[in-house]
């Protein structure tokens, strides 16, 4: 065997190179890039029926508050991946009986109705206005739906502690917008997404403006795992970085058992009253 200095050296180096890769030549090959990350994430929690009771906390900085009660629906359509939701607002009475109609699309082009009972009037959410206060909060209306791996571009941006768990691992993913029109139809320029290496869950966003400017942080948290390894979580908390408002949903009674039939998403549904 040649045991020469050049032979010791090159051989000395290859053993701590395969330790660097973790002792396996093909251990870079295996990695998730961004992308697979964000579908893994997106797999975790698509469930294909739900229906569930909803709390709308809104405060702002200078001290107001304000709460709304609305009844949830959610249903996959026939292609397996988008939605769609509806919204009937219980309380207070000023909103009593107003509906949103949810309608995910192909490449993010998503309709929502919107049906005010004082005028038994519905109206058009148009996709230049999705970005706006969703009822009063620092959601907006396009917040209320579902991201889609295939509506925006990912990229592994490098793994750290999860921001509001110490104890665990992120996956730290950067995103943006794959077109002008989900880019303008969300209001976000670009997005910093923390998802748990465990179980592939998103624990926290930070979203950009179309200037480039940080608008709002969001923790999502409470996560309920139901049968078949889905999980479900159930409170979504938002601050405002420009105006320091915040806002939380808080989702119960979450019910995937029951069978929703498919005219509960329809136009003539809004005006039909409360659950």
């Amino acid at each position: 065997m040649d045991s020469s200095p050049i032979t010791r050296f090159i051989l000395t180096l290859s053993l701590a190179l395969l330790g660097v890769l973790g002792a396996s030549p093909f251990a870079s090959a295996t990695a998730l890039d961004g992308k697979e990350i964000m579908e893994k994430s997106e797999a975790a929690t698509l469930i294909p029926q739900f229906t569930a009771k909803a709390v709308l906390r809104s405060a702002k900085k200078s001290g107001e508050a304000k709460e709304k009660a609305f009844f949830f629906w959610r249903k996959l359509k026939d292609d397996g991946v988008r939605y769609r939701s509806l919204t009937r607002f219980t309380a207070p009475s000023e909103v009593k009986g107003e509906a949103i109609l949810f309608l995910e699309n192909e490449h993010g082009a998503n309709d929502i109705l919107l049906y005010l009972p004082a005028y038994q009037k519905t109206r058009r959410i148009e996709r230049t206005q999705q970005s706006s206060s969703f009822m009063g909060s620092d959601f907006s209306y396009s917040d209320l739906t579902k991201p889609h791996t295939s509506d925006y571009k990912y990229v592994l941006a490098g793994e750290e502690k999860c921001p509001e768990e110490s104890a665990a691992t992120c996956y730290r993913i950067a995103g943006e917008p794959a077109t002008p029109l989900i880019r303008d139809q969300t209001g976000y320029s670009k997005m910093t997404i923390w998802i748990r290496k465990e179980n592939f869950l998103m624990v926290h966003t930070d979203d950009y403006d179309l200037e480039g400017a940080l608008i709002k942080k969001a923790i999502l948290s409470d996560p309920e795992k139901l049968p078949g390894g889905k999980y479900f979580q159930k409170k979504i908390a938002v601050t405002n970085q420009k105006d320091g408002g915040q806002t939380s949903l808080q989702f119960s009674e979450l019910k995937t058992e029951e069978k929703i039939p498919d005219s509960v998403f329809t136009q003539q549904s809004l005006g039909k009253g409360s659950k």
